[in-house]
C-alpha cells in the first residue's frame, strides 16, 4: 500500500491511474483474496494506521501531508495548470452564481408547451455550466422535478457552494477532487445542501 501511495499521482493517496483503489484492486496487485484483503485493511484501520479523504480514499497521513513538496503536487499545481484550472472553475462559479441569484420566472398560467421551452433553457444553461455533465435526459427529468417542487433556486445555491468547496480543497488542500457527474449530483444534493449551501471559496492571498 505505501509503494502504491508512493507512486500516486497525489502522492500519499491510494489510488491507482487516479482512481481510489479498493479491496478488489488490492487483490489483484497482491494475488490475495478479497476476504483477507477486507480483514487487513480492518485491522490496519482499527489502529489507526491510516486516514481516509473525504470521499473515502485511504491515505498516509504523513506522506500526504509532506506531498505539497513533491514532484507531482508541484507539477499538478504548475503555473499554467493552476491558472487554467482556476479560470475554468471561476468560469463555472460565475455562471452557477448567476443562475442561483436569478428568480424564477416561470408562470402559473404558462402552458404546458410554454413550461417546456423554459425548463428547456434553464436546463440547457445547468447543463453547460456543470462542470461533469452525463445522461441528459434522465438529468432533465431531475431538473424538471426540481422545478414542479420549487427547489429549483435551493438546488442552484447548493450547487454552487459545492463547485466552490472543490475548488477550495484543490487550492488550499492540495486535492483536485473531480465534481460528481450531473446525474449522480442530482440524486445526492439534498443530502449535502447544509454543508454546501452558502459556502464560498476564497483565494489565498
Amino acid at each position: 500500500m505505501l509503494g502504491i501511495m508512493f507512486k500516486a499521482e497525489i502522492r500519499g493517496t491510494l489510488t491507482v491511474n487516479g482512481r481510489r483503489a479498493t479491496s478488489k484492486t488490492l487483490a489483484k496487485i497482491t494475488g490475495a483474496p478479497i476476504a483477507k484483503i477486507s480483514k487487513c485493511l480492518k485491522e490496519l484501520e482499527g489502529h489507526d494506521v491510516f486516514s481516509y479523504l473525504d470521499d473515502g480514499t485511504i491515505i498516509c497521513r504523513r506522506m500526504f501531508r509532506g506531498s505539497g513538496r513533491k514532484d507531482q503536487i508541484s507539477q499538478i499545481r504548475s503555473d499554467a495548470g493552476k491558472k487554467g484550472a482556476e479560470k475554468r472553475w471561476q468560469k463555472n462559479g460565475k455562471k452557477m452564481a448567476k443562475m442561483a441569484a436569478s428568480s424564477s420566472t416561470s408562470s402559473s398560467t404558462a402552458t404546458s408547451s410554454s413550461k417546456n421551452i423554459l425548463y428547456q433553457k434553464e436546463f440547457d444553461e445547468l447543463y453547460k455550466a456543470y462542470p461533469e455533465t452525463n445522461k441528459r435526459d434522465y438529468c432533465l427529468v431531475k431538473f424538471k422535478a426540481l422545478c414542479k417542487q420549487k427547489k429549483l433556486d435551493l438546488f442552484k445555491r447548493v450547487t454552487n457552494g459545492y463547485l466552490q468547496f472543490l475548488e477550495h480543497k484543490r487550492v488550499h488542500e492540495n486535492f483536485p477532487q473531480r465534481a460528481m457527474n450531473l446525474s449522480t449530483w442530482m440524486n445526492n444534493w439534498e443530502g449535502d445542501k447544509e454543508k454546501y449551501e452558502g459556502f464560498k471559496y476564497e483565494a489565498p492571498l
